[in-house]
């Protein structure tokens, strides 16, 4: 997964258990073809990863076979969490694993995006779900799959998923600028900042910060591409510019 990496590894069973080990514990349960079958709910460490086998073993719809599925933790400088979505990267990994463990083939991205936005509750963009799948310097679009969440409860999932939209996803060449990562030292909640905004601002102040955002992310885009330094600087002056704006208590801000 993406920097600063996790690593896991799966070993295929005899029988039909599954085993997930954790720095922190392990979780077991048993392979049905409509997912695991715990032992107990999986707790807070498991949730995305067991959510991300469910959502594999339902579309594999096999009996077995088991398997046992290890991670390593990320580094954590100093104790904190780097804000690159340390849940994308369980859930990408996860996905993928119980795949190769199972023998099947499955939409990896899709699956995660879905599995990921389940675990969540339907909150978040999936952004760092793409980016931990692609790697590199990507641009993205929200994957609606409120859809497939629902048929995985409903037991049509995989008609769901081959429905589904393709992934706006595009995986852009090598920057001209030379472009590094820079990390705050604070973690933020990306929901809860959405929120925020929704409940202070109306609809028409949503649609037009969403619009606007849109034409100063290609100008950024392209910028970057042809090395254009000023672009990029205008275009995220402009961005910013938007983002404070978020914020601010305002009168024309409430339809």
């Amino acid at each position: 997964a993406v920097e600063p990496r996790l690593t896991a590894t799966v070993w295929q069973r005899s029988d039909r258990q599954v085993e997930i080990a954790l720095e922190t514990g392990k979780c077991v349960g048993q392979v049905t073809p409509a997912g695991v079958k715990w032992s107990e709910i999986p707790s807070r460490d498991f949730h995305f990863v067991a959510r991300a086998i469910d959502f594999v073993l339902r579309l594999a719809g096999k009996e077995g076979p088991g398997f046992t599925m290890a991670f390593l933790p990320s580094p954590q400088p100093n104790g904190l969490k780097l804000g690159l979505g340390s849940s994308a990267q369980a859930t990408v990994l996860a996905a993928e694993l119980c795949r190769f463990a199972v023998g099947t083939s499955v939409d990896i991205l899709k699956v995660a995006l879905a599995a990921h936005l389940s675990a969540q509750d339907g909150r978040g963009s999936g952004a760092d779900v793409a980016c931990c799948f692609a790697g590199g310097l990507i641009r993205y679009r929200r994957f609606a799959a409120e859809e497939v969440v629902k048929a995985s409860v409903d037991g049509g999932l995989r008609g769901a998923l081959a429905s589904a939209a393709p992934i706006d996803l595009l995986r852009e060449k090598q920057s001209a600028l030379p472009m590094l990562f820079a990390f705050s030292g604070a973690a933020a909640s990306t929901p809860h900042l959405v929120a925020a905004a929704q409940q202070q601002l109306g609809q028409s102040v949503r649609q037009r910060f969403v619009a606007e955002s849109d034409e100063w992310g290609m100008v950024l885009q392209s910028s970057a591409q042809r090395g254009d330094f000023d672009g990029v600087r205008r275009a995220c002056q402009a961005l910013q510019e938007r983002l404070s704006h978020l914020g601010a208590s305002r009168s024309d801000s409430i339809d």
